[in-house]
């Protein structure tokens, strides 16, 4: 019979076999002499699957030792074996429990965060110098940080979603930080396996949907991409995002000019924007009356912002339940004589607490880019005069596009999604508004 360390140490060499693109980066970070140092420490927020065990095990292979790491998770993307083999391990993780219905995922993931942080702290006393290396998904492990882990402990950060640099405080943020959400490479190779996992999740629900247009509120990369994929099917769509120059030159769908006429309008409603399409809404219905007719409502956005003003008032009278950690509940409820459903709590639809959000083969590019920020992080930690936002290394993000587009094409049977000339024009060094993003290169094997 196995022991726990030898069935996590096997799940996680199968994790990494189905994932060449990390283990190659791997190997060029060794080969360049690249192992970080003794004083390390991973903390912060991230999905945990199977993804994460390959993740893990890449940066422990690369100096960082499991027990001086400490994640947390979210409700809606952790599974409980990929969480037992990460603690057989050493990492540490949060004790599976169970999370008020009427509260917000922010909330929890704060306070799960927070617990950890403890832990952690408790076990710096006597360390010279710590660094500890945040990585985040949603921005609550960056903007709490500093409060959490005060000077002399140093801090460098890596943000995987556009959401976490919306996050209040995050302009308050005094330290550097990898934006891999902005990369061009993840913002153009990520999108269409988002959608692959959302339509194997929703697609017979698409299919037999009849009663009129389907709803898609948001057009930035992964509303854009869900409507070319629906529209190329013949799915009849209604779109609504505020900002009126997001549609360009797509024209395949009808468009309409707020998100309570969306609503109002359709049966299946897909929410892409990372913020609340429902805020307001109990007044809309009351002023300007509202169709009878039964509405899915669906989510493909971090968190569970999308639809929270709807959802709190639906729960109603089981605004007391808790759900457990895995066991997400659909909202179901009638508003202004009309049934309404909230799949999943409104978390994101392509996430369903088993080992994959998508298949390891697909998602590994945001795996290598995940760890190659760290990398970049670590290595930003005692340059002066850092920008507290940083671009992924525009040198690796050419380098990934090559291996992973040449993945997606051969598991899909395509021909490349991307030039890489346009890769390299979308990941040229650049000015931002609100920060320098540039960093020179951190392995000189990119170059090559």
């Amino acid at each position: 019979m196995l022991t726990p360390q030898l069935a996590a140490a096997q799940a996680q060499q199968a994790a990494l076999a189905r994932m060449p693109v990390v283990v190659e980066l791997v190997a060029h970070l060794q080969s360049d002499g690249f192992k970080f140092g003794r004083n390390v420490r991973l903390f912060g927020t991230q999905h945990l699957l199977a993804q994460t065990l390959g993740l893990c095990g890449a940066l422990n292979a690369l100096g960082l030792s499991y027990d001086r790491m400490a994640l947390t998770g979210k409700a809606y993307s952790t599974h409980r074996e990929s969480v037992g083999h990460l603690r057989a391990l050493g990492v540490r993780t949060p004790i599976a429990r169970s999370y008020p219905l009427a509260s917000s995922q922010a909330e929890e993931q704060v306070r799960d965060l927070a617990s950890a942080a403890a832990e952690v702290r408790g076990t710096l006393a006597g360390e010279v110098s710590p660094l500890l290396l945040v990585i985040d998904d949603g921005g609550h492990a960056l903007t709490h940080a500093r409060s959490w882990f005060p000077a002399p402990c140093r801090i460098v950060g890596v943000e995987q979603t556009a959401s976490g640099f919306r996050q209040p405080g995050i302009a308050a943020v005094d330290f550097p930080t990898v934006d891999v959400a902005a990369s061009a490479v993840k913002r153009h190779c990520e999108p269409a396996i988002v959608i692959d996992a959302v339509l194997q999740r929703t697609g017979s629900l698409i299919d037999m949907w009849q009663g009129g247009p389907v709803g898609v509120v948001g057009l930035g990369y992964i509303g854009m991409a869900l409507c070319r994929r629906l529209a190329a099917a013949g799915v009849p769509l209604l779109v609504f995002d505020e900002r009126a120059d997001s549609f360009g030159t797509f024209t395949a769908v009808e468009r309409t000019g707020s998100a309570f006429e969306l609503i109002d309008r359709c049966g299946l409603i897909l929410g892409c924007t990372g913020s609340d399409i429902t805020r307001g809404f109990e007044t809309d219905a009351r002023e300007r009356g509202l169709s009878s007719r039964s509405r899915t409502l669906i989510s493909l956005s971090s968190g569970d912002s999308e639809f929270f003003t709807l959802r709190s008032m639906l729960l109603g009278a089981h605004a007391d339940s808790t759900y457990a950690e895995g066991d997400i509940p659909d909202i179901a409820g009638s508003f202004a004589s009309s049934p309404f459903v909230i799949r999943r709590n409104g978390f994101p639809i392509n996430f369903d607490n088993s080992a994959e959000s998508a298949p390891l083969e697909q998602i590994q590019g945001t795996i290598a880019a995940l760890l190659a920020a760290l990398c970049q992080a670590w290595s930003m930690a005692d340059q002066p005069h850092q920008a507290r936002r940083t671009m992924l290394d525009p040198p690796f993000q050419q380098w990934l596009f090559e291996r992973w587009d040449a993945h997606l094409a051969a598991s899909e049977g395509r021909g490349s999604r991307l030039s890489r000339a346009l890769i390299e024009r979308l990941s040229e060094p650049r000015s931002d508004p609100q920060s320098t993003q540039h960093c020179s290169s951190f392995g000189s094997w990119t170059k090559a």
